[in-house]
């Protein structure tokens, strides 16, 4: 059996909306995905185990927004699993804490800004690209894979 997406407030205010048929919970890494059409936007998540520092919203900020998405939302911190697993971060995640003590009303303006189809927030999953630009991008891994055996 599937487990409830975790802050349920958040889903269901986005599928109470005058554009609920555009969104979509799926099920992904023990957590739920919440997509806009091919957009994926948050991640809701809640474990209990070593990596519930991460536990909360998980937002998809578009790299040329993160600047100023997180300085409209302080409590916004980078993902610390994703450092700790490859040593890397992921620019265009971030957490919003389920323990900020802003969660819910941050969480209610983002849900506000992904309404409001503001551009800052979702991208298209890799998976999702047209195949011209998964070739492309292919083809970039592969030129720095080579030129750094030189």
């Amino acid at each position: 059996m599937a487990k409830e997406p975790a802050f349920a407030f958040l889903i269901e205010a986005l599928l109470s909306s005058r554009v609920a048929h555009e969104f979509r919970v799926k099920p992904m890494f023990g957590a739920h995905a919440i997509y806009r059409n091919d957009k994926i936007h948050f991640i809701v998540r809640q474990k209990d185990d070593a990596t519930r520092r991460d536990d909360g919203i998980w937002v998809v900020i578009a790299e040329d927004g993160v600047q100023s998405v997180c300085k409209e939302f302080p409590a916004l911190r980078k993902i610390e699993m994703f450092q700790k697993m490859s040593g890397k971060s992921f620019p265009t995640w971030w957490n919003l804490p389920a323990t900020a003590p802003t969660f819910e009303s941050d969480a209610d303006q983002l849900i506000e800004l992904v309404l409001r189809g503001d551009p800052r927030l979702g991208k298209v999953p890799k998976s999702k690209l047209p195949k011209t630009k998964k070739i492309l991008a292919s083809t970039r891994k592969k030129k720095k894979k080579v030129s750094r055996k030189k």
